[in-house]
C-alpha cells in the first residue's frame, strides 16, 4: 500500500502542473453543470441514437474533451511536438472509434427485437447481449492496434502480473465498503442499482433466480474488464512511450464523460477515480489491480442494493 501512495503522492508533486490541472476542472466543472442541468446525454444525445448523425455526434462527444486535454497538456507543457507524432492521432483515432463504436453498433438489438417475441427474453437477452458485445467493440480496435504497432515488443496492453500484487487492492475495497455502505441509503444509489433486471424472465422459464442473476452480472463484469482495457490498457499504457505518465490526465477527463448519465458524485468520482487507476497502471504496467477493484466495487453495489431491496431470493 506504501508503493501506491508513494506513486501518487509523486506523479501529484512532481509530474503535474497545477495550472493545467485547473484548467481540466474547470472545464469539467462547466461540462458536467451543463449535462447534469440539461440532461444533455438523456434528453439531447441518446434520443438521437440509430440515426446517421449520432456516430458523428458520439465522435464530437468524446473527441472534443480528449482533444482539449491534450491542447491543455501540449500548452502548459510546452509540448506541441506531440501533434506531429504519427503514433499519437493514430492512437487518440482508435480510442475515439472504440467508444464510438460501442455506442453506435446496434444491429445485434435489432435482430433480437426482430426474432424474441416474450417481452421478458427479449428485455433480458438485450441487458446481457449489450454488454458482451460493448466489451467485444471495445476490444476489437485495440487488438488491431497491438498487433499492428506493439505485438513484437510488448504484451498486450496491461495484461502483465509481473507487479501486480492483490493485498493493496483488498485494501482499497475494505476503505471503500464503509462508504459504499452509506451510499447504498441514498435514494439516487437506489434508483440506479442494482442494474441487474431479469425483467420475470427466471420466473417465465422456471429457473432459480441466482441462474439470471449470475449470467446477468457475468456479462455486466465482462464490460467492466473492457472498459478497464480501453482507458487504463490503451489509453495510458500505449501511449506511455509517446507521452509517459503525461497520457493519465488526458483519459481521466473523458473517463469523466463517460460517466454522464451516472449520479454527478459517481461522474466527479470519476475523473479521481480513473486518475488513480491511471497512476497504478502506468506505473505497474497492468490493469488487474483496475480490474480488481472496478469489479469488486461494482459487484459490491449490486449485492448492496440487493441486500437494501430484499430481492435476491
Amino acid at each position: 500500500m506504501k508503493e501506491i501512495y508513494y506513486q501518487l503522492k509523486n506523479y501529484w508533486i512532481k509530474d503535474v502542473k497545477v495550472a493545467y490541472l485547473i484548467s481540466l476542472w474547470l472545464f469539467l466543472g462547466v461540462a458536467i453543470y451543463f449535462n447534469y442541468q440539461l440532461d444533455f446525454e438523456n434528453l439531447i444525445l441518446h434520443p438521437r441514437s440509430r440515426t446517421n448523425i449520432y456516430p458523428f455526434l458520439i465522435v464530437a462527444y468524446y473527441g472534443i474533451p480528449y482533444s482539449y486535454a491534450f491542447i491543455l497538456y501540449a500548452y502548459f507543457y510546452k509540448a506541441w511536438y506531440i501533434f506531429r507524432l504519427k503514433k499519437f492521432w493514430i492512437s487518440v483515432l482508435v480510442a475515439i472509434m472504440a467508444l464510438t463504436l460501442n455506442e453506435t453498433f446496434y444491429w445485434h438489438l435489432k435482430w433480437i427485437e426482430t426474432h424474441i417475441s416474450i417481452p421478458a427474453d427479449m428485455h433480458f437477452t438485450y441487458d446481457c447481449a449489450q454488454n458482451f458485445i460493448s466489451a467485444f467493440l471495445y476490444s476489437l480496435p485495440i487488438l488491431v492496434y497491438w498487433i499492428y504497432y506493439d505485438r513484437k515488443r510488448i504484451p498486450l496492453y496491461g495484461f502483465s502480473n509481473k507487479k501486480f500484487k492483490a493485498k493493496p487492492y483488498f485494501m482499497m475495497l475494505a476503505f471503500m465498503l464503509p462508504l459504499l455502505i452509506v451510499a447504498s441509503f441514498r435514494s439516487d444509489f437506489l434508483e440506479n442499482y442494482p442494474v441487474y433486471n431479469d425483467w420475470g424472465f427466471s420466473i417465465i422459464h422456471n429457473l432459480p433466480k441466482w441462474i439470471s442473476v449470475s449470467l446477468f452480472e457475468f456479462c455486466y463484469g465482462l464490460d467492466f474488464v473492457a472498459v478497464e482495457f480501453l482507458f487504463r490498457g490503451f489509453m495510458v499504457i500505449a501511449l506511455i512511450d509517446v507521452l509517459g505518465a503525461d497520457s493519465i490526465l488526458p483519459m481521466a477527463t473523458v473517463y469523466c464523460v463517460y460517466h454522464f448519465g451516472k449520479p454527478c458524485g459517481e461522474t466527479i468520482g470519476a475523473f479521481f477515480g480513473g486518475t488513480i487507476l491511471g497512476i497504478i497502471a502506468y506505473n505497474s504496467r497492468s490493469i488487474y489491480g483496475g480490474i480488481f477493484v472496478h469489479l469488486g466495487i461494482a459487484f459490491l453495489m449490486e449485492l448492496l442494493a440487493f441486500l437494501q431491496k430484499c430481492n435476491f431470493f
